[in-house]
Formats: structure tokens, sequence, C-alpha cells
């Protein structure tokens, strides 16, 4: 597999964006949200949300980069394809990497505990 996020993986329309939005389940964190959707088939995607609270733009690239890699780095842990939606909440930027790092493994773990339970 891969260690590449390449566009196929990418979710840039807003019309995905919106119907993970409607349909997708959510997992809240302190820093950031996940909210995913199974896929039938396919490859895993994934989509950043970083807004203007989070900080300046530095900071926002900074962290959708770190989302970003993080995904890309682990996306072999997903039991299934999923679609993914990251929406960064205020304060991450304060985090460093290997925190954001560990809050991240924690929510892929709890979405495949949750799905394996379904």
């Amino acid at each position: 597999m891969k260690e590449t996020l390449g566009p196929r993986e990418r979710i840039r329309k807003k019309t995905d964006f919106s119907y993970i939005y409607k349909k997708g389940i959510r997992l809240r964190g302190t820093y950031f949200s996940l909210i995913y959707l199974p896929r039938p088939s396919g490859l895993s995607r994934l989509g950043v949300v970083a807004g203007r609270k989070v900080g300046m733009a530095v900071v926002r690239n900074r962290i959708k980069r770190w989302m970003r890699d993080a995904f890309r780095r682990n996306k072999k842990l997903l039991g299934r394809p999923l679609d993914i939606v990251v929406v960064a909440k205020n304060g991450i930027g304060s985090l460093s990497r290997t925190e954001f790092d560990k809050l991240f493994f924690a929510a892929i773990g709890a979405i495949n505990e949750r799905e394996t339970s379904l």
C-alpha cells in the first residue's frame, strides 16, 4: 500500500462535505471533531477543515498538514474504507506534534472500536 495521499483520497467537493456532515457519525474531542461515514468500497478519503478561530494562516496550514500526514501514514489502521472529515477547534495550535499524533491515533482507535461493535 502506498504511503501517499493521492487526489482520489481527498474530499474536496462541497457536496461531499455536506453529505458527510448530514449522514456521518460524529466523534467530538477537545481539539478536533471527526465525522466519518463508511464507504461501500474503494479507498478511504480525508477532508480537513480549519476555520479562522483556529489561528492565523500559518497555524491553520500547519494543523491541516499534520492531519493529512497522520492520515496518510496510518490509513492502513482503518478497518474498512471510510470518508473522514476532521474539523479543527480553537486551541489545537498550542499542541505539539507528538500530542497531536496521540490524539489522532486515539480518535482512529475509537472509530475502529465503534465500527467493530456495529
